[in-house]
């Protein structure tokens, strides 16, 4: 008898955005976070999947992650952005940043867009089809000296920070 339970991924989104506004997230944020938190766990990287709930459960409550704003735009040169997320949800930043260098990408041959004070953005991966089922190439990258958050192979505590990690 298989005793492992299947869910339908929708489900799961539903549920999970529905907790996310209950903890104080916009609907659109939540929507964002629970769409790549899901998908994570579709493509097999459950670290960064739901598992990560509770977590930002946690820091909506306690402030670390912001619920609400919207994105400061400290410059805009076409094909060179730099953002202010205002320590807002990553997934929905980084969304949103992929999005927009897609659509610049297209105009312009390429675009690069740097996120200051972003939340956690998740799996780099799960964003990578938002440019490629485009015919574009994304390079997703993130870097956060704040924390000892990242196990060396085979470890289980973090000893290093999640410097640089591209997806290409």
């Amino acid at each position: 008898m298989n005793n492992s339970a299947r869910y339908v991924p929708e489900s799961l989104r539903t549920m999970a955005k529905e907790l996310f506004v209950e903890g104080g997230l916009e609907t659109k944020k939540a929507s964002a976070v629970a769409h790549y938190l899901v998908l994570a766990d579709e493509m097999g990287r459950s670290t960064h999947g739901l598992a990560l709930t509770a977590w930002y459960l946690q820091m909506l409550t306690t402030g670390d992650m912001a619920n609400s704003g919207q994105i400061e735009i400290i410059s805009d040169r076409a094909a060179a952005i730099a953002w202010n997320g205002g320590r807002l949800p990553g997934a929905w930043l980084t969304s949103k940043a992929v999005a927009l260098a897609s659509e610049r990408a297209i105009q312009h041959g390429t675009c690069t867009i740097a996120i200051a004070e972003c939340h956690h953005i998740g799996c780099l991966a799960a964003y990578l089809p938002d440019a490629t089922d485009q015919g574009l190439m994304v390079s997703v990258a993130s870097s956060s000296p704040s924390g000892t958050q990242v196990a060396p192979f085979g470890g289980t505590k973090g000893v290093f920070t999640p410097n640089l990690k591209t997806v290409c």
